[in-house]
């Protein structure tokens, strides 16, 4: 069953997935990922030439932008932080290892592991790793074979992956009782691809989300610009719209602002890798830093300012924006089939 290998592990250990339980493991998996981030960053920073005072500055400024450490605490508990750990560990291997053996193997079993924790993750994160291997080593049968194994996993997580009506049933009854537990969270598992296009829709309509996805885009486009201005986008164009994976899922899933916010984790990923390789201009790159200093800096004043993206809703801590998720409003939109399985007449009226 999707999204299944977790909870399998705790059984096994005999650890009762209780709220408690949940929060305190995802607490240190986020400390984890925060000091990797921070590490990351550090090295970064430190292969660039850069006043020693300005590079804390950097980092500081980069830790307080809307998709990292805000948008990491707002997260806190999902799935998505664990296949962030795996790819900035992976980001670290690839730094390292001349030889393919141990990135293909690391990489192999990241893709199982990543079809078995959450599906999504193999559309979010699978691209990026795979062209970052290829980038590194340019071992086509490889990277082929990788490619193969990522598209193996989606279609037999897609035919045998899907909640049966009785596991469903099943999973609500053992665990309705739990602190925080979410029974549409757990109906949406059931859900044909056609039926989550036609939800998204009614959704991004209904709830007017897209005037708040034109606002986030607004925000990140002087991101994306001081991006493109120091990297050589012409070159690596290919690579930089592989990091936008993340948003392909917008169009099966409301949760808008985590795609966004994961598209620029992916290219910050990407970016981390082209520094620490040399591949980058560095120079045009410190320049640009020393160029857009202030810029950078009221960047991250905003940034803290707004705190976290958002999941379904924009800068849900700055302001009440927008409500991205599924609306009351006009259901008669979708088919009764579909809310039959969401069980919907009764969270419409919590």
């Amino acid at each position: 069953m999707k999204r299944g290998l977790i909870g399998q592990i705790l059984h096994h250990i005999q650890i009762p997935p209780t709220y408690k339980n949940i929060r305190l493991i995802s607490i240190f998996l986020f400390l984890f990922l925060f000091y990797f981030i921070y590490l990351a960053t550090l090295r970064v920073l430190n292969t660039l030439t850069l006043d020693k005072k300005y590079k804390y500055t950097l980092l500081f400024c980069f830790m307080l932008l809307p998709f990292t450490t805000t948008q990491l605490i707002l997260e806190i508990s999902r799935f998505d932080q664990i296949a962030q750990l795996l790819v900035i560990i992976f980001l670290f291997i690839i730094t390292q290892c001349k030889k393919t053996i141990i990135p293909f193997i690391y990489l192999t079993f990241s893709i199982v592991l990543l079809t078995l924790i959450h599906e999504a993750a193999l559309i979010i994160f699978s691209p990026l790793m795979i062209s970052l291997f290829y980038l590194n080593y340019k071992n086509k049968k490889q990277t082929y074979a990788l490619s193969l194994l990522t598209i193996i996993c989606i279609i037999l997580i897609s035919i045998y992956g899907t909640a049966t009506s009785n596991q469903i049933h099943a999973l609500i009854q053992n665990y309705k009782n739990y602190r925080y537990f979410s029974e549409y969270a757990v109906r949406t598992t059931s859900l044909s691809i056609k039926e989550n296009i036609l939800l998204n829709l009614h959704a991004l309509i209904q709830s007017k989300t897209y005037i708040a996805i034109l606002i986030a885009i607004v925000v990140i486009i002087p991101f994306l610009n001081f991006i493109y201005q120091s990297f050589n986008f012409k070159k690596y164009y290919f690579f930089m719209i592989v990091t936008a994976s993340p948003l392909l899922l917008s169009v099966i899933a409301f949760d808008y602002f985590r795609w966004i916010s994961l598209f620029l984790f992916n290219l910050t990923i990407l970016c981390f890798y082209l520094i620490l390789t040399r591949i980058a201009d560095l120079n045009l790159l410190q320049n640009n830093l020393i160029k857009y200093k202030k810029y950078i800096v009221i960047s991250a004043l905003i940034g803290i300012t707004l705190g976290p993206f958002g999941i379904t809703e924009l800068f849900p801590h700055f302001a009440k924006i927008n409500q991205g998720a599924l609306s009351d409003i006009n259901t008669a939109t979708i088919s009764k089939e579909t809310l039959d399985k969401l069980n919907w007449s009764i969270h419409s009226n919590q």
